[in-house]
């Protein structure tokens, strides 16, 4: 999370150096901060996780000589040293180039955004004349004119603003998706960690698991993946009543899982099974759960949708892109299940 963010402040700091001091930066300088930086963030914190698994705890001053332990922080504490040096490198780049660095174009970059159609760096009052704004490349309108007949037919695409856009719901979806299967795969591997750590002493009991009876509402969620296809196929068909009647159907599939999981809960619980036990069923509640809050999610949005095709929302929209992102979503929950399913309830057959 830290690299992510810092790397990506890192990139605009770089991209906007020119325009906010008029002078650019030492790329080969840039290139070797880069390196050290990147190596360094990974060489530093990685070693950490495996220092976690082994027990070691956060944000301790000192810790015991372990076998292994005092290796992998001596690692660490070389990568934050790349770390330092990349800073220092950063540091110097940004002081030479605000004394001898080279002047910098109104636009190095080639960049569409109204910020390099002015000055580097920009007067107080930035513009003497507003620059036009026709589509959503201002700087490329204006280089590019759509009526120049020397403009070949994909530059007066581009200046008209006619190529084709991706729906700002399926890249919003398709983004999360993304970012949440990364959190999924997380669980899964701790999950799988746990599942074989000597600190659970070999795993669960698989009496525990009652593998018939998930497998019967598993079935119902996978089956739900097919209805919502369906419903989504019939709409674009202009079927109404169709769309519908599937919609009905995915959420009623999808209730039964949820159902399901929850009785599978409570029987745990009678049993004295709790998150408290040991790592497996930690990460055994952890994991599921995460899934079934991703599941009461998907019916939140499913029952709304019902209603919305109900009312005709959708009646003289062929694709509708919201429709087919929360499809996406109940989909990627689905396959998630199959993932976990795999892991939690088929590899407790195998062992046995």
């Amino acid at each position: 999370l830290a690299s992510g963010s810092l790397f990506a402040l890192l990139a605009a700091f770089y991209y906007w150096w020119p325009k906010m001091t008029g002078r650019l930066l030492s790329e080969k300088l840039g290139r070797w901060t880069f390196w050290f930086m990147f190596i360094g963030f990974n060489v530093t914190f990685f070693p950490q996780h495996f220092l976690g698994l082994m027990g070691m705890p956060r944000r301790v001053y000192t810790y015991p000589d372990l076998p292994g332990w005092g290796a992998l922080n001596l690692l660490s504490s070389i990568g934050s040293v790349l770390i330092g040096i990349s800073v220092v490198l950063w540091l110097w780049n940004m002081l030479a180039s605000m004394r001898t660095g080279a002047r910098a174009p109104d636009n190095p970059w080639n960049a569409w955004t109204l910020e390099w159609a002015t000055t580097s760096p920009p007067p107080v009052k930035n513009f003497d004349l507003v620059p036009p704004v026709l589509g959503r490349r201002p700087l490329w309108d204006l280089h590019h004119r759509a009526d120049d007949p020397k403009e070949s037919g994909q530059a007066r695409r581009f200046a008209r603003d006619e190529l084709p856009a991706i729906s700002k719901y399926k890249l919003g979806m398709g983004l999360f998706i993304v970012s949440e299967s990364s959190f999924f795969a997380i669980l899964i591997l701790a999950y799988a960690f746990y599942r074989v750590s000597p600190a659970n002493a070999g795993g669960p009991d698989p009496s525990v698991l009652d593998i018939k009876t998930t497998a019967v509402f598993s079935f119902s969620l996978w089956l739900s993946s097919l209805t919502v296809w369906l419903s989504g196929r019939a709409l674009k068909k202009g079927r109404q009543t169709q769309a519908w009647l599937w919609l009905a159907l995915t959420i009623a599939l999808g209730a039964v899982f949820l159902v399901g999981e929850g009785r599978e809960w409570t029987d745990f619980f009678d049993r004295g099974v709790v998150a408290s036990n040991d790592v497996w069923a930690t990460s055994f509640f952890t994991l599921t759960g995460f899934h079934g809050f991703h599941v009461m999610i998907g019916l939140i949005l499913l029952v709304v949708l019902f209603f919305l095709t109900l009312s005709g929302k959708f009646k003289h929209r062929i694709e509708p892109a919201g429709f087919e992102s929360i499809s996406w979503y109940w989909h990627f929950v689905d396959v998630m299940w199959v993932a976990i399913f795999s892991l939690v309830y088929l590899w407790s057959i195998i062992s046995t």
